[in-house]
């Protein structure tokens, strides 16, 4: 579920050229560039520190830098603390859940493309479950997701640089994979205890050290140890309008039923194809469960296409890296596709959208 928990840190630096090209390609003809200011917020309810990332429009002509972290992976290129793009309309907001192990910045090629767009979109780094501080524990507590970003929208509300910039009525997420169970908690599915079970099934045999350290793990994690009333929890929020769902885990663990009471519109994309047995979490069996047209599978794509493209240099010789990184210049040209599938969908259950010049206008994609 998108193990990429050793590349952590942050440091500011300026990329490539190489990589400069890369970036300036993607965003040529974007309206709006990317600013970022980021908080913590605690919630002392649950005795959590929840390192919350809200990238916003800003006039692209500002300078942007790369966020590089040291890792494979292409950078956050943003302004920091930036002042916001002139607008004559508050803006939608998107509530971003990163996969089991990563971090918020890992899906910045859709963060990037909604911003540019004219959107705010607001990520979290899940304490338990991120780079640098994650467990099997934390893994299968996937019901303190949606809780953090809900409690986080409750923040940045509350918060006077957004109070006045964020329209409550259009408010969305998205994930991938264990960030993608958690849209799914956020538009009302409930999960099962009678049937919840690791989502990481697969584990024999695994090169990956991350699957192989989580695996262990949960060897000797009793999930009934976890009380009824919590697993099956309500955990949706109903300011979430609509969720995207990229090929999201758990799919065993859920009641069915709850399917049919969401609160939230759902959009699943879904991966094609298993670099390895490993990488198996059941995701094609959501197909069964929501009607066609809220489901469906990406052409080609692997469950690591949707997360973030790598630099130019890699992979290098390791196993995870290899996992990661592969088909990059194909990763590109589908994240781009589902990008714009992705803003085509909330645009639609919003019924308005932004244009390049800060205007509501009428619905339409």
């Amino acid at each position: 579920m998108a193990g990429i928990h050793k590349f952590g840190g942050c440091f500011l630096k300026q990329i490539s050229f190489v990589l400069m090209l890369i970036v300036a390609k993607a965003g040529a003809a974007a309206p709006f560039g990317v600013g970022q200011k980021d908080y913590v917020f605690e919630d002392r309810v649950r005795n959590r520190k929840i390192a919350t990332h809200v990238w916003y429009p800003i006039d692209p002509k500002l300078k942007a830098l790369a966020l590089s972290d040291g890792s494979p992976f292409l950078p956050v290129v943003a302004a920091m603390d930036a002042p916001f793009a002139k607008t004559t309309s508050s803006l939608p907001v998107i509530l971003l859940s990163h996969g089991s192990g990563g971090r918020a910045d890992k899906l910045f090629w859709l963060t990037q493309y909604l911003v540019q767009s004219g959107n705010i979109v607001l990520g979290v780094d899940h304490p338990g479950n991120m780079t640098g501080d994650n467990s099997a524990d934390g893994l299968m507590r996937i019901w303190e997701r949606p809780r953090d970003l809900s409690f986080a929208l409750d923040r940045l509300l509350e918060n006077p640089d957004f109070t006045s910039r964020i329209d409550p009525t259009r408010v969305a997420a998205a994930g991938h994979s264990a960030g993608g169970t958690t849209t799914l908690l956020l538009a009302g599915a409930r999960l099962s205890s009678a049937k919840f079970t690791s989502p990481i099934p697969e584990c024999a045999g695994t090169k990956d050290p991350y699957y192989a350290a989580i695996c262990k793990q949960m060897k000797s994690l009793d999930l009934k140890s976890f009380p009824k009333r919590i697993v099956e929890g309500e955990y949706a929020d109903t300011r979430v309008k609509a969720i995207v769902a990229l090929d999201p885990g758990m799919s065993r663990s859920f009641e069915d039923s709850s399917f049919k009471k969401l609160t939230g519109k759902p959009y699943l994309l879904l991966a094609e194809k298993n670099h390895a047995p490993q990488d198996e979490i059941y995701s094609k069996e959501f197909l069964n469960k929501l009607p066609a047209g809220e489901v469906e599978v990406v052409p080609n794509s692997f469950h690591m296409t949707f997360l973030q493209a790598c630099r130019p240099d890699y992979p290098k010789d390791d196993p995870e890296l290899k996992e990661l990184c592969i088909d990059n210049d194909a990763k590109l040209r589908i994240q781009n596709t589902v990008a714009q599938k992705s803003l085509a969908f909330f645009q639609r259950i919003w019924g308005k959208r932004l244009s390049a010049k800060g205007r509501t206008t009428g619905s339409g994609t």
